[in-house]
């Protein structure tokens, strides 16, 4: 048996569920410098070449920084009719390699 995606949707809808909405509370507020420092790092990432004559190295430090060993505290919040799902705390433990 198969059901289509739009019936799948009346159903969503009947029943007040909406899973393409989530409610991410924990996260920062946009840092207005965001774009000043990712400029400044492309400058560093495009000049690296050029100075390795001069005998400057440019290490990249940053990659794999999405892969986070996260411990949740709770469970998160199921979506509910009318309530979006919901993260709850979490602590950090670095990132992974």
């Amino acid at each position: 048996e198969t059901i289509s995606p739009r019936h799948v949707g009346r159903l969503l809808n009947e029943a007040d569920l909406k899973p393409h909405q989530s409610q991410y509370w924990l996260n920062p507020p946009p840092d207005p410098q965001f774009d000043a420092k990712v400029n400044e790092i492309c400058e560093v990432y495009l000049s690296a070449i050029e100075r390795t004559e001069p005998g400057e190295r440019t290490i990249s430090i940053d990659e794999m920084t999405g892969t986070q060993a996260l411990e949740r505290h709770v469970i998160d919040k199921p979506m509910r009719p009318g309530k979006r799902e919901r993260e709850f705390e979490y602590t950090r433990h670095g990132t992974c390699w």
